[in-house]
């Protein structure tokens, strides 16, 4: 059992996800309304996983679903072996399985929705910060260096000092050309 999100999310969310269905390795092309796999898939309820779901089917997403189902003793509806059969205890089994993949998919959503939700209230900050600074500053007759500090403490809260970090990281590497400069210098003249 497997759950991936399309990167370039072109699919159209209204759209059900795409299914890929495996019998002992083998795919399964034909009849996916018949299939244990498919009636396992609409039985779980994903709108609690962060999915959307139409009333029994597939849910909607540009997500892939693929499972695999192995075992030697496999029940095929019929002979060409396109669907596999829906007894109760196998859908039960992979119902299960999904269920707890939805749990580790919803998790991520989650986790994702988080960082986005922080990333946005950075930049509300980050874009209202200073005028916040310098109002404050007027209104406190603050002098320049104390808005100056001011600001560079918002941009550490931020974790913004980037500026400052390529600033030290290019400092640090013309030291070290310097360093090593000398240190040619001192192998040549040992020579």
């Amino acid at each position: 059992m497997a759950i991936a999100r399309l990167e370039q999310r072109t699919q159209d969310s209204d759209s059900p996800v795409q299914l890929l269905r495996f019998a002992n390795r083998v795919p399964l092309q034909f009849d996916k309304s018949a299939c244990a796999i498919a009636s396992a898939i609409t039985t779980v309820n994903w709108r609690s996983y962060g999915l959307g779901q139409p009333k029994e089917s597939l849910p909607q997403g540009p997500y892939i679903f693929a499972v695999s189902v192995v075992s030697p003793f496999i029940k095929f509806k019929n002979a060409s072996k396109e669907t596999i059969d829906a007894s109760d205890e196998l859908v039960e089994e992979i119902r299960r399985a999904l269920m707890q993949a939805g749990q580790k998919l919803s998790r991520y959503i989650n986790a994702e929705n988080k960082a986005a939700d922080l990333e946005e209230k950075r930049r509300y900050i980050e874009q209202f910060g200073p005028i916040l600074v310098e109002g404050l500053a007027r209104i406190t007759n603050a002098k320049e260096e104390t808005k100056k500090r001011a600001r560079e403490g918002l941009m550490k809260i931020l974790g913004r000092d980037a500026n400052e970090t390529a600033k030290e990281l290019t400092v640090a590497n013309e030291k070290l050309k310097v360093q090593r400069t000398k240190d040619g210098e001192t192998d040549q003249g040992e020579a």
